[in-house]
């Protein structure tokens, strides 16, 4: 009779994954914010920033923490987060980011002139092609706290940075702000 010997396989060992590096785990971030995996995105953000070894990355996962914070609508916590990278990390390339989603921040907590304040930092800190949308939201900014001529001359500055041409709706909201601080020559002449 033939006799069977069980020959041993080897069985392969499992390598372990290498952990991500710093940059790949904002990019994960990144993409849970995409899909509203807020939680998640918040995880890879403060793992990146711990992992970090530099400051520039840091403050790109401290204001992408403070973004999923941002977006669950917890506004008081993404002005902390924002703020503290702003006083930790001021020069950084991150900065205008961090002003900008301040702004948004402020604006969405109904704090209209720090939303103003913001917006004119960013646009101040990291000028570009989206400078009129910018101004627009500056100007609607001013106009919510009241600040009628600051809303005009956002407004305008609105219309100035605009690609391609000056789209009429600005126009009319620079008009509302001049009619409403009494400026009513120059708000005819925009009707």
């Amino acid at each position: 009779t033939p006799s069977v010997t069980a020959t041993p396989t080897e069985v392969p060992t499992p390598t372990p994954s290498p952990t991500p590096l710093p940059a790949a785990r904002i990019d994960l971030g990144e993409q849970d914010l995409f899909l509203g995996n807020f939680e998640d995105a918040r995880k890879q953000y403060l793992e990146a920033q711990s992992a970090a070894q530099d400051d520039e990355t840091r403050a790109a996962a401290l204001i992408g923490s403070a973004r999923s914070v941002y977006l669950e609508r917890n506004y008081g916590a993404a002005i902390s987060q924002l703020e503290s990278v702003l006083q930790t990390y001021p020069s950084s390339p991150q900065a205008p980011y961090a002003w900008f989603y301040l702004a948004q921040a402020y604006d969405d907590s109904l704090q209209y002139a720090l939303a103003a304040q913001a917006y004119g930092k960013y646009i101040e800190l990291g000028p570009g092609l989206l400078n009129g949308y910018v101004y627009e939201y500056q100007g609607d900014a001013f106009a919510n706290a009241g600040e009628m001529v600051n809303a005009a001359t956002a407004y305008q500055m609105a219309l100035e940075h605009y690609h391609p041409g000056s789209p009429e709706w600005i126009r009319l909201k620079q008009a509302d702000a001049l009619l409403a601080a009494n400026d009513f020559t120059n708000a005819v002449i925009l009707y």
